[in-house]
This record gives structure tokens, sequence and C-alpha cells, in this order.
């Protein structure tokens, strides 16, 4: 896996810097298609162990998907993903 995060057993370390979080959603991105669809980031959340995946995960494409294509994709796109995992505690704040 290009650029992955070094895993433990339970994942990556929570929470990440803004850098490993940046690493982690490429290897998100199972099928290699550069953008991260609802069920890649509902596994990838679930593998991490974060609580309320469901209503994360509607966040997260409400808040991040701006051209409204189902998936994140680009970078502007990705920036506001990071935005929301800052929020839940998966990226270190600031």
């Amino acid at each position: 896996m290009q650029g992955s995060v070094t895993l433990n057993l339970q994942g990556p370390r929570l929470p990440m810097t803004e850098e490993e979080f940046m690493k982690w959603i490429d290897d998100v991105d199972t099928n290699g298609d550069h953008k991260v669809s609802k069920q890649e980031l509902k596994k990838a959340l679930r593998d991490l162990g974060v609580s309320f995946i469901g209503w994360k995960v509607w966040r997260a494409m409400r808040h991040a998907d701006l051209n409204r294509n189902g998936c994140i994709d680009g970078q502007r796109e990705v920036r506001k993903l990071v935005d929301c995992a800052r929020r839940w505690g998966i990226v270190a704040k600031r």
C-alpha cells in the first residue's frame, strides 16, 4: 500500500496528524478510483473503531461532497473531510 499509515491491531493511533489522515484517506479508496464513496468511508471508520458511524458518514457527505456526486473527490472536498474528522477527534486539533 502506497503511503499507508502504520497500523497497530486497533488501526491507526487516534487522533492522527493531518498528514497521517491524508495518507490514511488514500488507503480508504480501496478501488483506486481516487474517490471516497460512502461505503468506503463507512468501512474505514468502522475499522478505526469510531462510534456513530452512520451519522458521521452522512454528515461528512453533506459537508464535504460539494459537487453532490456521492463521493469525496478532489482536494477541496478532502479538506472539508479533514474538517469533519478534526471535529470528531480523528484528526488532532491544530
